[in-house]
């Protein structure tokens, strides 16, 4: 499997290698859709666990959500891209597989808080279950971007406090 990415992979690989200014603008561009991603989350979340004073939550979301999928589709381009740079180290390290296991868990979530947003009607049980789900999502994204962080310094980090 990692040979077969690897010689898939290579001509982006190498072109990212070489070329200097591919890897700070790709990162670069990465965490500003982080930020746009965050951001949107943590406007819309809230509200959707119960601060309604925005309006209804499908209102709600129906302004939120587009921004937060943009700026995943924004932030699966970089990350393709910065995955690109090192596949087989991405590939190896566990903090990347996590972030990874999260991102699907946390899209599966996204999908399910818009459905149920707009078909929420001010029950009680609905109300609840879209701020519980709210709360992991927000958590989840928040969780993602950290790891984004430790993949590069995730073994440095490990040797340091554990030897």
């Amino acid at each position: 499997m990692q040979q077969l990415v690897r010689d898939w992979l290579e001509p982006l690989t190498t072109l990212l290698r070489e070329a200097a200014w591919s890897m700070p603008l790709g990162q670069g561009v990465h965490l500003l859709g982080v930020c746009l991603l965050i951001g949107a989350a943590v406007m819309l979340y809230p509200r959707l666990a119960g601060s309604h004073r925005d309006g209804p939550p499908a209102l709600v979301a129906a302004r939120l959500l587009p921004w937060i999928w943009i700026a995943l589709g924004l932030l699966a381009v970089t990350g393709f891209v910065l995955f690109s740079a090192e596949p087989v180290r991405m590939m190896r390290s566990p903090v990347f597989r996590t972030k990874m296991a999260m991102l699907a868990l946390v899209i599966v979530l996204t999908v399910i808080l818009q459905r149920r947003a707009r078909r929420h009607l001010g029950n009680v049980e609905s109300g609840h279950a879209l701020a519980v789900m709210a709360g992991m999502s927000l958590t989840l994204w928040l969780a993602i971007a950290a790891s984004g962080r430790l993949i590069g310094y995730g073994r440095r980090l490990l040797t340091y406090f554990f030897g």
